[in-house]
């Protein structure tokens, strides 16, 4: 089997395929019959299939069956919002357990985030088992204390001279959110990760530039499809900031790094409304409109 196949005597030579090769793979001449002339140069994106109208096209290393329909109807641009716009970071989680079923379909879309040139080359952890849960919290407290000490170096009246002021009030912020994290672990509260019953680290290749972003894609996928499958999740940076701490603990791969850290659970309340923010910083290079006026001139 060629790597990409056509069926030619369903075909409509549509040339759509061909059109939306990022790489072109694909090439059709004349209106002819398109075909793969440049296979090497394919990342796997399925950008072919999922653009053919008449589902002629089959991949050597894309599963057929798990290729999907895609629902035209599509989502209404206000519910879309409105879900976006209800979503909380959770820190009261129900004592209940999530289900593997329920893990397994979401890290499977979870899985579908673009990446780098369709790379895919992330990876995801789940911890469930309670003692696991507790050794990564402590280790990640004591993390914290070193963290929360050179913080307070930082904004001090001596090296603070040498920062921007906006940089010395950001990071007393975040000096303030450690010592409150302390505060409450002290008191015999979990501050890090809320007595969620599980937890997902996402990890991505250190040396790539891309990596972080591969991950946090991935990892705004998981948490979109959790709210819509009634859980509940929070980013925690904490554990952000030790990640080589992480790794050791959790058997990440050689030359990966970890770049996202959530917590999973059914939540334990339900909110009614969505909250304000601040009006997004925005700053406008060229007229929108204008450009559309020229472009149809």
């Amino acid at each position: 089997m060629t790597l990409i196949s056509i069926n030619n005597e369903k075909c409509k030579q549509c040339g759509l395929c061909a059109k939306d090769c990022p790489n072109e793979v694909l090439f059709q001449k004349d209106g002819g019959f398109p075909a793969a002339i440049s296979p090497d140069n394919c990342i796997d994106c399925g950008h072919c299939i999922a653009i053919c109208p008449s589902q002629v096209i089959t991949h050597e290393r894309l599963i057929d069956a798990n290729c999907l329909p895609v629902l035209q109807d599509g989502i209404r641009a206000d519910s879309m919002e409105n879900f976006l716009l209800a979503r909380r970071s959770i820190r009261l989680y129900q004592r209940k357990t999530v289900e593997k079923e329920v893990l397994e379909r979401l890290l499977q879309v979870a899985n579908m985030a673009p990446t780098s040139k369709n790379c895919q080359e992330r990876g995801f952890i789940v911890v469930s088992d309670s003692k696991k849960i507790e050794e990564i919290k402590s280790v990640l407290l004591k993390n914290n204390r070193k963290v929360a000490f050179w913080l307070k170096v930082a904004t001090g009246p001596v090296f603070s001279r040498l920062i921007n002021k906006e940089s010395v009030e950001a990071l007393k912020k975040i000096l303030q959110g450690f010592r409150i994290t302390g505060a409450k672990a002290s008191q015999g509260k979990d501050s890090i990760f809320h007595n969620a019953p599980c937890l997902v680290f996402i990890y991505g290749i250190g040396p790539d530039p891309l990596g972080k972003d591969n991950c946090l894609s991935a990892q705004q996928y998981l948490m979109s499809q959790a709210q819509a499958m009634g859980l509940g999740s929070c980013i925690i940076g904490y554990a952000q900031t030790a990640p080589k701490v992480l790794a050791k603990h959790l058997k990440v791969p050689k030359h990966y790094k970890i770049y996202g850290v959530l917590t999973l659970g059914y939540p334990e309340l339900k909110y009614q409304r969505t909250v304000d923010r601040n009006p997004p910083q925005i700053t406008w290079i060229g007229e929108p409109n204008e450009s559309l006026k020229l472009k149809i001139a």
